[in-house]
């Protein structure tokens, strides 16, 4: 399986939030939606280096790809765990700046994972606030918000390589990411 991250951006609580504006006209850069204090849609074309307020650490890290995009012409995505490894993991953390505040953080994720085989998870402050796979589109990305408190978050994306150390896996349903 693999997971797709796009379009990542914070909003202040007390504020609606903010309609992504229509596909854009260009292919890069998308633009910031109205009211968001940040946003990121990798279309700076580097990652992680670029981008202070995330790091990627695991058996591999995630890396920046053109394979599945929400917008523009970037998104990351989590990394090709070899099978020889028998289990794996893979994060990518988003850290949240203190002066934004309480508010929520939204993002577009395309996780074409399948249980027992891998498996997506997402933390805040190491509390699990989500998991996937995707339910609504399993065919592409969905949109996502998480409220946070105010103060320093940390928003983990946690990509697993057989979480459940089986000695044998069933074999994997094919999906629309296993063909590309």
């Amino acid at each position: 399986g693999t997971i797709f991250l796009d379009d990542i951006y914070f909003v202040p609580a007390g504020i609606t939030a903010p309609t992504q504006a229509s596909d854009p006209t260009t292919i890069a850069p998308t633009s910031t939606p109205d009211d968001a204090v940040y946003y990121d849609g990798f279309e700076q074309g580097t990652f992680p280096e670029s981008d202070d307020e995330w790091s990627t650490k695991g058996d591999l890290p995630w890396e920046l790809t053109t394979q599945e995009v929400n917008s523009g012409v970037f998104s990351i995505r989590s990394p090709q765990l070899p099978r020889a490894l028998r289990t794996g993991e893979s994060n990518v953390t988003f850290s949240t700046n203190p002066a934004w505040g309480k508010g929520s953080i939204h993002y577009s994720v395309y996780s074409a994972v399948q249980v027992p085989h891998d498996d997506f998870r997402i933390f805040v402050d190491d509390i699990l606030r989500g998991q996937g796979p995707n339910t609504v589109n399993t065919t592409g990305f969905e949109e996502q918000e998480l409220q946070l408190p105010p103060g320093t978050k940390e928003v983990t994306f946690a990509y697993r390589l057989n979480p459940f150390d089986l000695d044998s896996l069933p074999p994997a349903q094919p999906g629309r990411i296993d063909a590309v």
